[in-house]
C-alpha cells in the first residue's frame, strides 16, 4: 500500500522536533521510491533494493556482480541527488514546466546525464538544452524563493 504524502509536509514534519520518528523511515521511503522511477533503469533498480529488499551493501554486490564498496558509494550519491531539493522542486512542482525543459532538468540534476546526450534525445543542439537548463535553475530558484516569500508571510500574520 503506498502512502501519499506532500512532500512539503513530509520535509517539514522531518524538520519538526515534535513529530513521531517512528512513522517517518516508512513515509521516506515510499516517498524516495516514487522520486525514484525518475532514474534509470539500473540505479532505480538499486534504490529499490535498498529500500525494499533491506539488503546489506555486500548482499546487492554479490546480487549485482559489483563490489561493495562502489555499491555503498552509488546508493550515496542516489540518495544525496533524490532528497536534492532541486529535484524535488522538480519532480512534485515541475508539471507547471514545459515537459521538455523538465525532462533536461530531471535529466542534468538527477541523472547527470551529459547535455550532449540529452540534445540527441530531444533533437535539440547543446546549445539550446544549455539555455534551457539555465532556464530550469531560474524557475527552481523562483520556486525556492517564492516558498521563503511565503512563509515569511505566513509566519508574521501569527
Amino acid at each position: 500500500m503506498a502512502i501519499s504524502v506532500d512532500p512539503v509536509k513530509l520535509d517539514y514534519l522531518a524538520q519538526r522536533p515534535t513529530a513521531d520518528r517512528r512513522d517517518l523511515p516508512e513515509i521516506q521511503r515510499e516517498t524516495l521510491l516514487r522520486r525514484a522511477e525518475h532514474l534509470e533503469r539500473f540505479d532505480h533498480a538499486l534504490v529499490v533494493i535498498s529500500l525494499r529488499r533491506k539488503l546489506t551493501v555486500r548482499e546487492m554486490g554479490k546480487l549485482l556482480g559489483r563490489n561493495a564498496g562502489v555499491i555503498a558509494r552509488r546508493l550515496i550519491s542516489l540518495r544525496r541527488r533524490l532528497t536534492d531539493p532541486d529535484v524535488i522542486s522538480l519532480i512534485h512542482g515541475g508539471e507547471r514546466l514545459d515537459p521538455v525543459d523538465r525532462d533536461i532538468g530531471i535529466s542534468v540534476l538527477l541523472r547527470k546525464e551529459r547535455i550532449d546526450v540529452i540534445a540527441y534525445r530531444h533533437r535539440l543542439s547543446p546549445a539550446i538544452v544549455r539555455r534551457r537548463m539555465q532556464f530550469v535553475r531560474g524557475w527552481i530558484k523562483g520556486q525556492r524563493d517564492g516558498a521563503i516569500l511565503a512563509r515569511q508571510a505566513m509566519a508574521k500574520q501569527m
